[in-house]
């Protein structure tokens, strides 16, 4: 049993380090400060979307094609189309002189599929979000809505469908404020999953101490989507933060079993564990990042692609443990009252 802890322990430090180094690179923007970059794309917006620009060199060979329909029906623009062409004029300028190609607006560039600007990660957000939809509806076939923490694991999924149809749009369409949206679903999400380990920690306890548990993770919440919405955004803050509550929401999930579950709990408990390991894991995507293979798979949607089955792991435990903890309520003896 020592020998488990250990190595239990040890995969929780070494998830905790890992998501210490979560730091932003996004900022970085060699690509678009560069030099062929600046000649296009002041050039193309002076030339073909009338945009005033100093200095700029009116030239058609800065031109962007004209945009098909479907691009057109995915709101892409002159200045947008001009931004992509001129990634793409970049690219091939940087290949010639035999350079590395660096990140454009803080993202690796990619190809754009049918208008969308991000096709791999959009559809891995897809599919997670189907993959999150699926197991809500086998939550609620399997479990009933009066078993404790029913209504909970329901609030988790649903908070879930909405960050990942966020992170679709997202992907699809990159504006200040698809970004934002993206970014504080996925922050409510992360929240979300704490606020169930609370509630787990606290499901015997009376309505009032989990109201008052519940109000402070809602207002840690509300705090951050305040700066996110309201204030000047900083993306390092924003990632900072979520791995920290990521790292205590993991940290909690692999400690819970080891100090509050029984022995038949600990067996199922090993599906959140191997869940909650796994999204650790996957956070090494974001940190060892790397140009977009086939200009389609960077490495923020393989870190989506990653999470798609973790869903069913999720479900598989929450749906025994509200199974065994209603069951364990009924075989309660009843108090009678004289």
């Amino acid at each position: 049993m020592s020998g488990k802890g250990n190595r239990m322990d040890n995969a929780y430090y070494a998830l905790l380090a890992l998501l210490a180094y979560l730091v932003p690179w996004t900022d970085a923007s060699v690509g678009d400060q560069s030099y062929v970059y600046q000649q296009c794309i002041s050039a193309c917006l002076s030339t073909e979307c009338n945009v005033a620009v100093p200095n700029a060199t009116a030239s058609g060979v800065y031109r962007p094609p004209a945009l098909a329909l479907y691009e057109r029906a995915v709101v892409w623009n002159c200045e947008d189309e001009c931004k992509y062409c001129c990634t793409w004029w970049a690219v091939e300028a940087f290949h010639k002189d035999g350079l590395p190609v660096p990140q454009f607006y803080g993202k690796w560039p990619q190809v754009r599929i049918f208008g969308i600007q991000e096709p791999a990660s959009a559809l891995f957000s897809l599919l997670n979000l189907f993959a999150q939809w699926h197991t809500l509806n086998s939550f609620c076939e399997e479990t009933s809505f009066r078993a404790p923490m029913s209504f909970t694991w329901v609030f988790f999924s649903l908070v879930g469908i909405n960050a990942w149809f966020w992170s679709t749009v997202f992907h699809t369409y990159d504006t200040n404020f698809t970004e934002r949206m993206d970014y504080l679903s996925a922050f409510g999400y992360v929240v979300a999953l704490l606020f169930v380990l609370t509630m787990r920690i606290l499901y015997k306890q009376s309505t009032l101490i989990k109201v008052v548990a519940a109000s402070f993770v809602f207002t840690g919440f509300v705090s951050h989507a305040y700066r996110l919405l309201f204030t000047r955004f900083g993306y390092a803050e924003n990632i900072q933060i979520n791995a920290f509550v990521g790292s205590m929401t993991i940290f909690g999930w692999l400690l819970l079993p080891r100090l509050a579950f029984d022995r038949l709990q600990q067996v199922y408990a090993r599906y959140i564990q191997l869940a909650v390991t796994l999204i650790g894991c996957a956070s090494a995507l974001e940190i060892f990042d790397f140009p977009a293979i086939f200009w389609l798979f960077d490495a923020h949607s393989l870190w989506h692609g990653s999470t798609i089955g973790i869903h069913y792991l999720i479900v598989k435990f929450a749906i025994r443990d509200c199974k065994y903890i209603s069951s364990r309520q009924l075989a309660l003896p009843k108090t009678r009252i004289l």
